[in-house]
């Protein structure tokens, strides 16, 4: 693994899960066109917004309190003005109501659609954050850093269901060496 001091990983990890939470949100927005459920896509975009500026504001802090020069990262959590609180939704707009009433009148079956619009202009600011963070540790090599998470996350495989089995069969095992253990009482 990339040699992190000690007194900077802290700070390093919580880099790490913004870029993580910005990913997400960016691909949960590009998914929101062709989603079959968009009210669960904007749900995990929502979920994941506010916490993207809680893990940067928690690095900077770290940062600073270090004596790294934050004033990078500063101006442009300013420019966000109050953005990185308003959450992931911009807007919802539902059809009109009249027109539903229309198409009922005419025995024809309408469907509803709602459009969403989700704050793409928060999430841009704060992946320009995310660098500024990352600029301000130059002695963290960033690239290496990716690779070996990307290859960890490849060992570990992606799905949740796997490790949920995993951990069922390993609970499973315990159970047996404590009853084996205790004589089943």
């Amino acid at each position: 693994m990339s040699e992190i001091p000690d007194l900077l990983r802290p700070a390093v990890n919580q880099i790490l899960v913004a870029d993580d939470l910005i990913g997400r949100y960016v691909a949960a927005a590009r998914s929101l066109s062709h989603a079959i459920e968009p009210e669960d896509v904007v749900a995990r975009a929502n979920e994941y917004y506010p916490h993207i500026w809680d893990s940067l504001a928690q690095a900077r802090d770290m940062l600073a309190v270090q004596g790294r020069d934050m004033t990078d990262f500063d101006a442009i959590r300013a420019a966000a003005g109050g953005d990185e609180h308003s959450g992931g939704l911009i807007d919802r707009e539902d059809p009109e109501v009249d027109i539903a009433a229309s198409v009922l009148r005419l025995g024809l079956v309408m469907t509803q659609a709602s459009t969403y619009s989700l704050n793409t202009r928060g999430v841009a600011i704060a992946a320009r954050g995310l660098e500024a963070l990352r600029a301000a540790l130059p002695e963290v090599d960033w690239d290496t850093l990716a690779r070996e998470q990307e290859q960890a996350g490849r060992m570990l495989g992606g799905s949740p269901v796997k490790w949920i089995v995993l951990g069922l069969v390993l609970l499973a095992l315990i159970v047996l060496v404590y009853y084996l253990r205790c004589g089943g009482r």
